[in-house]
């Protein structure tokens, strides 16, 4: 059959346009003939645009040839099982997730072409992500804690011991640098059983109401020794930012997200620290900002950083623990964590905790 325009009734076109979904008329090689106007928040493109342009061009790489095979299958006759689901990319890039289904009109004469109807599911999708993402740090998180805190009984017998054999050797003795060593290491690896432990919530915290803005400017000048030169520092920091929070980890995971900032700018760039309260569906929060003009990362890395000993440094650089401790205080304070970031554009981490009232 060659590709033409056909014209479709006023009654046709107006059942079209009444539906949510999107719905799409095609020849048997994929060439647009009819397009509803409710497909240019799927694409960013208005309806006439697309007419004569072949669909296929519109969907992810990696999915046009799986729905390349289930439309021969349905220009040859044949049925699907059920809605497929694919991705379609957005004029700006953004990936929308649908469910398409399709059937063959080809000689239907008021038709002529295969019929296939878009329903966006990218909110429902995106939830389930979420969720499995979830589901996968609380469950590493409760096998951290439990080996973390098994680990902790048995580090504090080996503290313990060294600490009575260097009571016992004087000043000078061949074996007590070995000890000191012995002590050394346990205590180092006791900071990484914690952090271990703050990831899996099981962490023992003291909060107390503190000003998240007063922090930050109480830190002020060890941010500075970290950056590297040509990296500028911008704070903005509002007034009455109380939280209820431990102040001791709070610090340290301030600390820990301007390190990894630096990190991402070797060639200089701009540090932002923002500290400001916001309305929340759930109530008043503090919002803690920390935002780089650095490399950034894409999508595979992003969703993985709380994971623990995940890191893209190279092999031997810390401990790996940083951010699933940054993710496990912030947790365990009531709070929320969110990281946008976009390859060779910088990162945002942005932090929320309950307004602490009085």
């Amino acid at each position: 059959m060659s590709s033409h325009r056909v014209e479709y009734r006023p009654s046709f076109q107006a059942m079209a346009e009444s539906l949510a979904e999107v719905l799409i008329v095609a020849d048997e090689k994929g060439n647009l003939r009819y397009v509803s106007p409710t497909i240019e928040p799927l694409l960013g493109h208005p309806s006439e645009e697309l007419l004569d342009r072949n669909g296929f061009e519109f969907v992810h790489p990696e999915d046009r040839e799986r729905l390349r095979e289930d439309f021969q299958v349905l220009v040859e006759g044949g049925e699907l099982p059920g809605p497929s689901l694919i991705r379609l990319v957005h004029r700006s890039q953004e990936i929308r997730h649908v469910e398409a289904s399709g059937r063959n009109l080809l000689d239907d004469p008021e038709v002529e072409g295969v019929v296939v109807t878009l329903r966006d599911v990218t909110d429902r999708v995106e939830m389930e992500e979420r969720l499995r993402e979830a589901q996968k740090l609380e469950a590493v998180g409760r096998l951290a804690g439990g080996i973390a805190h098994d680990f902790n009984n048995i580090l504090t017998a080996i503290k313990g011991h060294a600490e009575l054999l260097l009571t016992d050797l004087p000043p000078g003795h061949p074996l007590r640098p070995d000890v000191e060593e012995i002590r050394s290491g346990a205590r180092r690896a006791a900071e990484l059983t914690e952090s271990l432990l703050s990831f899996s919530r099981r962490r023992v915290l003291i909060p107390k109401a503190l000003d998240l803005a007063e922090v930050v400017r109480s830190q002020e000048s060890e941010i500075r020794r970290l950056l590297e030169p040509g990296i500028e520092l911008e704070l903005e920091l509002s007034q009455e930012c109380r939280v209820q929070a431990d102040p001791r980890p709070i610090s340290q995971i301030i600390l820990h997200l301007v390190e990894n900032a630096t990190d991402a700018m070797p060639n200089g760039g701009t540090l932002r620290i923002r500290v400001h309260r916001i309305q929340h569906p759930e109530g008043p929060r503090v919002s803690l900002e920390i935002s780089d003009t650095g490399h950034g990362m894409g999508e595979e890395v992003r969703n993985r950083i709380f994971e623990p000993y995940f890191t893209t440094r190279e092999q031997g650089d810390r401990s790996g623990l940083g951010l699933s401790m940054v993710f496990g205080v912030v947790k365990q304070s009531r709070g929320s964590v969110d990281v946008t970031s976009e390859p060779g554009v910088g990162t945002n981490v942005h932090l929320r905790f309950p307004v602490a009232d009085g």
